[in-house]
This record gives C-alpha cells, sequence and structure tokens, in this order.
C-alpha cells in the first residue's frame, strides 16, 4: 500500500485489533523486536504508511541530538511523525514519554506515538488546540477520527505547512529593519506636529521585539529563543516538565518547548578565547599579533546570530557580539559537528580571487598576511576581514561546503 492509499477507518482498525490482540495473545512474552513487528507495523500499516518503503524510516537519528526514535515517519525525507516503542509486557512510563518529546522537541516534529502494542499514547507539540490522548488497544476503532492526523495525507499537510511558515518567517526576518524603519515611521507620522517627540530610539527597540515575536509565531520553532530575548543565547538542557503518556494533551506537550535552537551544539561567543586557546581579556586580543597579521576584534557590544539549516530544518544556531567571533563559531561548529575539514584542502580558496578563507597559518597563498583573522579550534586560521556582505559570503560558502545554509539573524545587515 503506497502512501496515498489509506484504507483507514472504524472497521479496518476493528481488524487490526482483532489481529494484534490474536498475535499479543498467541505469546507468553513480546520482546520489544517482535513488539514492532507482529504490533506496531501492522498499525502504522493501518494508517496508511507502507513500512517498507523509505516513508518510514527506522532507527531514525534525530541531528545533532544523542536520540534514535524507532521510527520516523517521513514526508518527501522530512520527518513528520516519531513513533518510539517498548515491548509488549512493558508499560508506558513517564521516562519513555520524555525522550520521545525530547526528540521530537529537537527536530520539530509535531506529532509522536508511544506504543507496547497494548496502549498508546499519541503525543500532541501543538499550538493549534489539537489535543494528545492516549487509548488502549481495543479503543483504537473509537478514535478513528483523531487517528486522521497521523495518515500520510495529514502529515504531508504537517511539513508543508512548517515549509511554508518558515519560508514566510525567513522574508519576514530577512526585511526586519525596512520593517522597523516603516513601523516607526508610520508612529511618528500619526503623532503630526510633535512627531520629535516620539523617541525613535526606543520605539525601535519596541519594534524589533515586536518582530521577534511575529517570528515567533510564525515559525516558532526556529524563532521562539530570540522572541524570548534569547539573541543566541540559552540552554541546551531538556525541558523537565513533560507529562506522563497516560496525560498527554496539546496544552501540555507544548510546554516541552525548550528556549533554544534545534542543536545541543549552540556555542556563545565570550570574547576570552586568545588566538592560542588561551583565556585573555579583549583589549589583549584585539591587538594579538601573529606573523604580522591582526587578530580580529571578538567584541563590539553587537549581536550577531547564525542560523544553520538542512533544507529547512533548523539545526543550530551559533551567536557573539561580534562578527569575527560569530564566523568563528560558525567555523568552529562545521569543523567538529559536519566535518567540514573532510575533503577541504589548505590553504581553501573558494573562488578565483586569491585570498584564503582558511589557512594552517594567517596569511594567504601569495605570502601576503591576513589583515583580520582568527584561530579556531583545529588550529587553523578563519579569515575574517572584509565588508559584512564578504564576511556573511564566507560563511554561507563554508556551510554550503558542509551541505547547510543560513539564515543571519540580528545585527548583521540586510542585503
Amino acid at each position: 500500500m503506497g502512501p496515498d492509499e489509506r484504507t483507514m477507518g472504524p472497521d479496518e482498525l476493528a481488524s487490526y485489533v482483532e489481529r494484534a490482540g490474536s498475535a499479543a495473545s498467541a505469546s507468553a512474552e513480546l520482546g520489544r523486536r517482535n513488539t514492532q513487528l507482529r504490533l506496531v507495523e501492522p498499525f502504522l500499516e493501518c494508517l496508511g504508511w507502507d513500512v517498507r518503503s523509505p516513508a518510514v524510516e527506522a532507527a531514525f537519528a534525530v541531528d545533532d541530538a544523542d536520540a534514535v526514535v524507532d521510527y520516523a515517519l517521513l514526508v518527501e525525507g522530512v520527518p513528520a511523525v516519531f513513533v518510539d516503542t517498548i515491548a509488549c509486557e512493558s508499560s508506558l512510563g513517564s521516562a519513555d514519554g520524555e525522550a520521545l518529546l525530547s526528540a521530537m522537541d529537537t527536530a520539530g516534529v509535531e506529532w509522536g506515538i508511544l506504543t507496547n502494542g497494548r496502549r498508546f499514547a499519541f503525543v500532541a507539540r501543538r499550538e493549534d488546540g489539537e489535543d494528545g490522548f492516549t487509548c488502549s488497544l481495543a479503543e483504537l476503532p473509537s478514535h478513528a477520527d483523531d487517528l486522521e492526523r497521523f495518515t500520510p495525507e495529514r502529515a504531508g499537510g504537517y511539513v508543508r505547512g512548517r515549509e511554508r511558515r518558515l519560508a514566510a518567517a525567513e522574508v519576514i526576518d530577512g526585511q526586519r529593519d525596512a520593517l522597523g524603519d516603516a513601523i516607526v515611521g508610520e508612529l511618528r507620522s500619526l503623532a503630526g506636529d510633535d512627531a520629535d517627540a516620539v523617541p525613535a530610539a526606543e520605539l525601535r527597540t519596541v519594534t524589533d521585539s515586536f518582530v521577534d515575536e511575529v517570528l515567533a509565531t510564525v515559525a516558532p520553532d526556529e524563532f521562539r529563543n530570540e522572541a524570548a530575548g534569547g539573541g543566541g543565547e540559552g540552554t541546551d538542557e531538556p525541558a523537565s516538565n513533560t507529562p506522563s503518556p497516560e496525560s498527554v494533551t496539546a496544552s501540555t506537550a507544548t510546554q516541552s518547548t525548550r528556549d533554544e535552537p534545534a542543536s545541543t551544539s549552540h556555542r556563545t561567543d565570550t570574547g576570552g578565547a586568545d588566538a592560542d586557546g588561551s583565556d585573555g581579556d579583549a583589549e589583549d586580543i584585539d591587538s594579538h599579533d601573529v606573523d604580522g597579521a591582526t587578530h580580529a576584534p571578538m567584541t563590539d557590544d553587537g549581536e550577531y546570530v547564525a542560523r544553520l539549516f538542512t533544507d529547512r530544518t533548523s539545526i543550530g544556531a551559533v551567536g557573539g557580539s561580534s562578527v569575527a567571533g560569530t564566523m568563528k563559531e560558525a567555523a568552529d561548529y562545521l569543523l567538529e559537528q559536519h566535518h567540514l575539514d573532510v575533503g577541504l584542502s589548505l590553504p581553501y580558496v573558494p573562488d578565483d580571487g586569491g585570498q584564503a578563507v582558511l589557512n594552517r597559518v594567517p596569511r594567504h597563498p601569495s605570502g601576503e598576511a591576513m589583515d583580520e583573522y582568527v584561530q579556531l579550534d583545529a588550529g587553523v586560521y578563519l579569515w575574517t576581514a572584509g565588508s559584512l556582505d564578504e564576511r556573511r559570503d564566507r560563511i554561507e560558502t563554508l556551510a554550503r561546503e558542509a551541505g547547510l545554509r543560513v539564515m543571519f539573524q540580528g545585527d548583521w545587515k540586510q542585503r
């Protein structure tokens, strides 16, 4: 049965319940793998998923998280539903629910299923009022309408809606400066002759916060931390208030959403790492010199965030108070987490300009010293000089080499 050939209804569910009940009673014990084969996979087929197709991936590793879910139900390669299982003779526990919700939260997946084949917890991580629920095997036919949410058709709607929201948020975020100027200008215009009394700077701060809230509303998984004032800083700890699988609802499950990008590799610039890896103050760093090249300033009281994506899935964000600091954090992240160094030869010169983006020494191939550089954790040097657009291009180029793309937030100038 293909992903678009759903035949689920009360009769089909009743037939599945009868078969599953017989399979469960035929064995004194069903271990986890046999529970999956005899009870869980037939249930997924009943929902309309072909477990032998690429739309159902077993042992799915969640990007940038130490987590593997038993099944990911995919739409065009994007996870839409996570399924975790335990052995039939075991009871569903809160720890199992917390692990599933944590994986969903990291991946931005809105629906999940936790089951031992006898009881089912349908986990909601949505904010549109649709509730999660639990039921026994025998009660499944009475929840036929609720189970429509887990069919391939509805899952496709979730993924496409997520992609459209993220695309819209990216457009809004890319125009935040113009939008802020327009809002402030309109408010001052409304004040008429008293426009000069309207504090433009304070209003701009308020409008920036408003845009953050809008982004968090349109694409909450990608932008919630900015609206919360994280600015690229926060905690990667999973939520501790995950409900028991026996009481999962949309209102409680969504409380587990972290105020952090979907990444366990989030990094922030402290402004205290010298080129040789030692600690030092900002003044020493700014004046540090190696072989005629100058270490880039690591603080400028700004806020520069680079958010990394695979296709339309946010996998993390790095940030610092300076452009050079964020460039370093991004390059370190790509080297450490996405093996950027594999296939790259040094000096790395991505175009015909002859300037090295990465090199073992702070010099370009011509011998010219890098006018500004930072030393990465791996020991190589990253060229950080140039205009903001040029430095953005450099981060984008490195991300592309790792198969990722970048969105810039904070104090970056918009093109």
